[in-house]
C-alpha cells in the first residue's frame, strides 16, 4: 500500500503558497460575519511580514508610565535588554522588594490613577473596612478568569493583608482545577468528575459558590439517584492534598451535601489513619469540621457509598484574620453564576459569611470586534445587583478589565474593544453602586500590557501576567484598597509591622 504522506505534505505547501499569495494581495484582507448573538467577528489574513518574521514583533509602548508605576509601588524598573535574558527567579525577587520592608499607610503608592471609585456612597465598602478594624475572620470571595485562576494575584493580595491584618488562609479548595495552584499538590482516583456553570453543566443549580461540583459518579436524575441509594453497590474515590509547607489553617472543613445515602469517609494523614466518619444524608448545604491538626499538609480523604455526594471543595480556615478564595473558571465571563440557585447561595453564605467580594471578569471578550457592549453591561448589573441582595453584608468590587494587545501590520498595540469592555464595566457598576477598580488605567493604560511583556511582567500572548505581573497588579489593588481605607479612618490609625512572610515551595507528587 503506498504511503499518503507526500501528497499531504503537497498539499500543505500548496495551502501556505496559497495564504502568502492572497496576503500580499490583499493584506488588509477582512473577513466578517455575524456570529449566533448578532454580534460582529472579523478575521483579518496576516501580511507577508508578519507571516515571514522572526522573534517579537515591534513595541510601541508607553514605558515611561510603566516606569513611574514601578517606581511607585517600591518595585526597581527594569532595563528591557537586561530582563530579556534575567532568569524568572531574579524578576520575582525583585517583585519581593516591597514586602522585605516595613509598609506604612505613608508608604502606598501616590498614582493618582490608582483609586477606587465609590461614585456617590463613599461608604460602599465600609462593610469590608468594618470587618478589618473586628479582630474576626475576614473572608473575601475572587471571582474571575484565567487571569486569577490557580490562586494567580489571589495569592499576593491575600499575603499584602494577611501581613496587615493576620490570617492568610487559602479558603476554598477544588477538588479538580485546569491550573496548577502555588500552594499545593493533588492526587485523586480516576474516577472524579468536575461540573461548571460554564463547561460540563451540572443537572441541577446546587453549585458551590465557586460554581462548581465534585463528584466520583456521574450526575443522576432524582429518580434514578433514589433508585442506586437504595438498591447500588457501594463505590469508592479517594483525593489527596498535599500543601507548601507553612500553609496557615486553625480548622479544615469537608464541603458536601447529599441528599440521598450516607457515605462513609476515611482521613489519612501523612499516610498514617486519623480516623473514620460517615457523611450523612442531607439535603442541606454541609460544612463538617475534619478536626485536622494545625500545622498538617498532607491530608488524604477516602469516600464510599452507594452514590456520591455533591462536593464544593475542602476549606482551610480560621478565626481571625484574611482568608480569600479563589474563583476561578477558565474562559468564564461571569454571566453564567446566575445559574447558581438563589436558595443554595443563600445557605453557603449563611454558614460561611463574606465580607467582600471581588468580580474580575472581560477578559474573554477583548477578541472579539463587537461594535458596542450593551449587553454585557445589562448581565453585569443584573449580577451586580443579584449579589447585592443575596449578600447584602459584603461589600462587592468590579475589577476593571485590563490592557491587552493585538499584533496589526506588525505593530503589537491595545485591543479597541478593551475601552469598550471597560466602559461598559464602568457604567454597571455605576448603576448599581458598586465601588469600581479601573486595572487598565493602574496598569499604565494604552499598550502598557507590551511595556509589562517587556519588563517580564506578562506573557507573550500580550494578556496574562507572569508571576511579577500578578504580584504587581495585587500590590496596585491592595494599595488602592489601603488608600480608600485609610481615608476614612482617623490619622492616629496605623499598622502595627509584620514579619515578613516565608516564600513558600509546592510539594512534588
Amino acid at each position: 500500500m503506498k504511503s499518503r504522506a507526500p501528497h499531504a505534505l503537497l498539499l500543505l505547501l500548496l495551502v501556505q503558497v496559497l495564504l502568502l499569495a492572497i496576503s500580499a494581495v490583499g493584506p488588509r484582507l477582512q473577513l466578517a460575519w455575524l456570529n449566533w448573538t448578532g454580534h460582529k467577528l472579523a478575521l483579518r489574513l496576516p501580511d507577508p511580514d508578519e507571516l515571514l518574521r522572526i522573534g517579537p514583533p515591534p513595541v510601541e509602548t508607553p514605558d515611561s508610565l510603566v516606569a513611574q508605576l514601578l517606581t511607585a509601588a517600591s518595585l526597581p524598573p527594569e532595563d528591557s535588554t537586561a530582563t530579556a535574558t534575567a532568569p524568572a527567579d531574579s524578576l520575582v525577587s525583585q517583585a519581593l522588594h516591597f514586602s522585605r520592608t516595613r509598609l506604612d499607610p505613608d508608604e502606598l503608592d501616590t498614582l493618582s490613577r490608582n483609586v477606587i471609585e465609590t461614585w456617590s456612597d463613599p461608604a460602599a465598602l465600609q462593610p469590608f473596612f468594618r470587618a478589618l478594624a473586628d479582630s474576626g475572620l475576614v473572608r473575601i470571595a475572587h471571582y474571575g478568569d484565567s487571569q486569577i485562576e490557580g490562586d494567580r494575584i489571589s495569592q499576593y493580595l491575600r499575603a499584602y493583608l494577611s501581613r496587615r491584618f493576620g490570617g492568610g488562609y487559602l479558603g476554598t479548595l477544588p477538588f479538580l482545577e485546569q491550573a496548577s495552584h502555588h500552594s499545593l499538590a493533588r492526587s485523586h482516583s480516576g474516577n472524579w468528575r468536575r461540573y461548571s456553570i460554564f463547561k460540563d453543566r451540572y443537572n441541577s443549580a446546587r453549585y458551590g459558590l465557586s460554581g462548581c461540583v465534585f463528584r466520583f459518579q456521574p450526575a443522576l436524575s432524582a429518580e434514578a439517584a433514589t433508585q442506586l441509594a437504595q438498591t447500588g453497590r457501594p463505590d469508592s474515590a479517594w483525593m489527596r492534598f498535599r500543601l507548601a509547607p507553612g500553609t496557615r489553617h486553625q480548622r479544615v472543613e469537608l464541603l458536601w451535601s447529599n441528599p440521598y445515602a450516607p457515605t462513609r469517609l476515611t482521613i489519612r494523614l501523612a499516610d498514617t489513619l486519623y480516623r473514620r466518619d460517615t457523611l450523612p444524608a442531607s439535603t442541606l448545604f454541609q460544612a463538617t469540621d475534619l478536626r485536622i491538626p494545625t500545622g498538617c499538609t498532607d491530608i488524604a480523604l477516602h469516600f464510599s457509598g452507594p452514590i456520591s455526594p455533591d462536593f464544593y471543595g475542602l476549606r482551610l480556615t480560621g478565626n481571625q484574620g484574611i482568608e480569600i478564595d479563589n474563583y476561578a473558571l477558565r474562559g468564564h465571563s461571569g454571566n453564567d453564576l446566575a445559574r447558581i440557585s438563589d436558595d443554595f447561595i443563600l445557605q453557603q453564605l449563611q454558614t460561611h459569611p463574606v465580607q467582600l467580594i471581588i468580580f474580575q471578569y472581560g477578559g474573554n471578550l477583548v477578541p472579539y470586534d463587537v461594535a458596542n457592549f450593551d449587553w454585557y453591561e445589562k448581565d453585569l448589573y443584573r449580577m451586580l445587583m443579584r449579589f447585592k441582595r443575596l449578600a447584602p453584608q459584603a461589600a462587592l468590587l468590579v475589577v476593571g478589565v485590563g490592557d491587552a494587545a493585538r499584533v496589526v501590520e506588525g505593530v503589537a498595540q491595545t485591543y479597541p474593544t478593551v475601552e469598550r469592555i471597560r466602559q461598559a464595566q464602568r457604567r454597571a457598576a455605576e448603576r448599581a453602586g458598586v465601588p469600581f477598580w479601573d486595572l487598565y488605567a493602574a496598569m499604565g493604560g494604552a499598550n502598557s500590557i507590551v511595556s509589562w511583556v517587556r519588563q517580564g511582567m506578562a506573557g507573550a500572548d500580550y494578556a496574562h501576567f507572569s508571576p511579577l505581573g500578578q504580584r504587581l497588579a495585587a500590590r496596585l489593588l491592595y494599595s488602592a484598597l489601603m488608600k480608600a481605607w485609610l481615608a476614612q479612618q482617623p490619622p492616629a490609625i496605623r499598622f502595627e509591622p509584620a514579619e515578613p512572610e516565608q516564600e513558600q515551595t509546592v510539594p512534588k507528587m
